[in-house]
């Protein structure tokens, strides 16, 4: 029996290594060869010269690490452990002054999940009306809406919040910063206890340097928000059971089962797919617990230690002509197994006991049944079979047509069924891969979309957001198919067990490979997009952190990697890191500076400005500007007849500018750009405004505009006028000036 399931562990183990072998090269492909276009210098390359220098760019920051990490190895395991801290905090101090100097603004589900936050401050709990109903549709973002508005209520009390909220935004992008490095600390922490302090302070040096780790932290929403929950379930549940399995310290181990089983209740309501970490746990310590079995009379640990087993310590641990083990029953294996199994089942009851407690919790904050309007996940699902797999206002539309929560689910249903029947197996194989390419292909997560808006507009954004961020936008790539490399290479050994011998691997890699696998195959049947990729950037880190000492351990052959192997890996990444910095000094960029960018607005909500109307849009700035850009929706497309006066005046009343713009010109939701006859140049900081007036036709323009409620996402100027809905409404609009325009 004991062969029979050591024989299914390894085959177990195979199969998943295989797995993360094969999608591991088909998601570095994808990232090498299919990456955005938001890269111009990468953009405009031919595909193969572009795929070959970023993978050798990703070689060059495995080189850079790998040495990095030799000399770690070096370290005793409290310098290391020291210095994994000390990275740390460096890291926490370049986190804030980023995020303050960057002084980005918060868009789409953040925002919504922050304004209603504030909202709870005057109002009763959430309404099903409240932001055109998006709470009573999204109900995985109410209970972020709570935590958000507790933390808020907890700093104001405390004086770090403002009493008119002036400093929420940044306030919560640092305890963003705060969440983020917590999530690092467990790593660590992970880390040092079961792959060694060496690896630890090379997981810390890495996310020292990764992009992620700075400029996606004014992004304040579940997908960083719930990494340190997600991380520190992980460690509890580990230590929990370790001590379980010891039969020690009971005190530790109720300790440790009541803080794991509350880490995941909690992460799991900020975002449900924290169950995707709890998954891998469970399955590791399946895989571990037959370990064990192999490694009995040794100390036992959930993740193997730093030294892995050889074969042959394997064999004589095992060897029923030596030990005999097998045929006598080990009365300590047999408690602790136990032991453990009554910890695994306290930890299910003890969870499912906390997540009814907080969803009893959160009803409190619901001012309607959102049982009764909240989107069914089979939405989600069908959503993912669209033409594209990505968010669909389409579908968004179809199931808010239904009016009861059955109703709704047995139409998401039938819609999944027949785009199931018009795809086909193969069709729908192949946009599930689609998909995979498109959320894990782009290492840089779609960030300038989500994190372009700033109050500033600076050369910090020019450089990150900006039109010259082709540098930090390659070096973020590069860094994350180093992971990807990281993780195909490690699970690449982990297929060469044969069980004649041991991999040289770690069961702690096979789990963060899990974190990773388990994640692919969740977005790949799930709506896609590119932000969903960044909630495991943890995992990625992790990656190279084990891989590489593996590789200067032993390598793929079993050998020291030879020196001209190395000197030619060198030169190659070398030579790619000097390509990419002439390509970038060489681009030809259109430089643009920017004054506003209020890229939000209400969809379906606008009302159109029509005859006897009049809206005015007030904004300040001290840049030079020559460009104005509205955004409408055209009804009547290219036979729209009306003609709208738009007209730029100074804070003193002065004309500086009137432009009649033809409704037939105007492309729905993209910005229409009218030129200035002359650039605008002020002195200092003033006000201008940009009024609008319908002056003929038949037809209508909805020039779009959103209110955000309590939060004024546009401080600088406010919206007046006809369709004003509240207090903090705004166009939506540019400023700037651009370089070819005036050349």
């Amino acid at each position: 029996m004991s062969k029979f399931l050591n024989g299914m562990q390894r085959g177990i183990w195979t199969f998943i290594a295989g797995l993360c072998v094969l999608f591991s090269a088909y998601v570095l492909f994808s990232g090498s060869a299919q990456w955005t276009q938001d890269c111009s210098v990468y953009a405009n390359m031919p595909v193969w010269p572009r795929t070959v220098l970023l993978l050798l760019s990703a070689c060059a920051v495995c080189g850079l690490f790998y040495h990095l990490g030799k000399r770690y190895a070096l370290k005793g395991e409290k310098s290391n452990f020291l210095l994994a801290l000390a990275i740390l905090l460096i890291t926490f101090v370049l986190q804030c002054v980023y995020v303050v100097h960057a002084r980005a603004l918060i868009r789409y589900d953040a925002l919504n999940v922050y304004t209603e936050a504030l909202a709870l401050f005057s109002q009763k709990g959430i309404g099903a009306e409240d932001l055109q109903g998006y709470f009573a549709r999204y109900s995985n973002n109410t209970f972020p809406v709570i935590v958000t508005h507790w933390i808020l209520k907890v700093l104001r009390l405390a004086g770090i919040v403002k009493k008119d909220f002036e400093n929420g935004v940044l306030v919560l992008q640092i305890v963003n910063v705060i969440a983020t490095d917590v999530s690092y600390l467990g790593v660590i922490l992970l880390l040092k206890r079961y792959a060694g302090a060496s690896r630890a302070a090379l997981f810390s040096a890495f996310m020292l340097f990764y992009p992620f780790t700075y400029v996606w932290m004014p992004f304040f929403y579940t997908n960083t928000l719930s990494m340190p929950f997600a991380v520190w379930f992980v460690v509890f549940f580990f230590y929990g059971l370790e001590k379980a399995r010891q039969m020690q310290h009971v005190l530790r181990m109720a300790l440790s089962l009541i803080l794991s089983a509350l880490c995941f209740s909690v992460g799991y309501r900020i975002r449900p797919t924290v169950i995707i970490v709890a998954i891998a746990a469970w399955l590791v310590v399946f895989l571990a617990d037959r370990e064990k079995e192999r490694e009995r009379k040794q100390a036992v640990h959930l993740l193997t230690s730093e030294e892995a087993l050889s074969a042959e310590s394997i064999a004589s641990a095992t060897d029923p002509g030596k030990t005999n083990t097998e045929s006598v029953p080990d009365p300590t294996e047999t408690a602790a197994g136990t032991a453990c199994g009554a910890f695994l089942v306290a930890f299910l009851v003890l969870t499912v006991i906390l997540l009814f407690v907080l969803s009893i919790f959160t009803k409190r904050y619901l001012a309607f049944d959102q049982k009764e309007t909240e989107f069914p996940a089979v939405h989600w699902i069908a959503m993912g079979l669209s033409d594209t797999g990505t968010f669909s206002p389409a579908d968004e539309a179809y199931s808010m047509s239904f009016a009861t929560a059955a109703e709704r689910k047995e139409a998401d249903w039938k819609l999944l069924k027949e785009r199931l029947n018009e795809r086909g197996a193969g069709n729908v194989a192949k946009l599930y891969l689609q998909k995979l390419a498109l959320t894990f292909g782009d290492g840089c997560g779609g960030y300038i979309a989500e994190c372009n808006r700033s109050e500033t507009y600076g050369m910090l954004w020019d450089v990150v957001y900006g039109v010259h961020r082709d540098g930090v936008m390659l070096i973020y790539q590069a860094f994350y198919l180093a992971t990807l490399l990281c993780m195909f290479l490690g699970n690449l050994l982990l297929c060469k067990d044969t069980g004649k011998e041991r991999p040289p691997m770690r069961v702690t890699f096979l789990f963060f490979s899990l974190v990773l696998l388990g994640s692919f195959l969740f977005q790949m049947i799930w709506e896609a997009g590119t932000v969903y990729s960044i909630g495991i950037s943890f995992a990625n880190g992790v990656m190279p952190a084990l891989v590489l000492p593996a590789l200067y351990e032993r390598s793929l052959s079993g050998k020291e990697i030879k020196l001209p192997v190395k000197i030619v890996g060198v030169l190659l990444s070398v030579a790619s890191i000097i390509v990419w910095t002439v390509a970038v000094v060489r681009t030809d960029y259109v430089d643009v500076v920017m004054s506003v960018d209020q890229y939000l607005y209400i969809k379906g909500d606008a009302v159109a400005l029509t005859d006897g109307q009049t809206i005015t849009q007030s904004f300040t700035t001290d840049k030079a500007f020559g460009t104005i850009a509205l955004m409408a929706e055209n009804p009547e497309g290219e036979y729209n007849d009306s003609v709208y006066e738009v007209m730029l005046i100074a804070d003193d009343g002065a004309v500086l500018e009137t432009y009649d713009l033809a409704g037939a010109e105007v492309v729905s939701n993209v910005f229409y750009p009218i030129w200035l006859s002359d650039t605008v140049r002020p002195e200092k900081e003033s006000t201008y405004s940009i009024r609008l007036t319908k002056k003929s036709g038949t037809n209508d323009l909805i020039f779009l505009y959103y209110d955000t409620g309590l939060y004024d996402a546009y401080p600088f100027g406010k919206m007046e006028g006809d369709m004003v809905v509240g207090e903090h409404t705004d166009l939506t609009f540019e400023v700037y000036w651009r370089e070819e325009r005036f050349e």
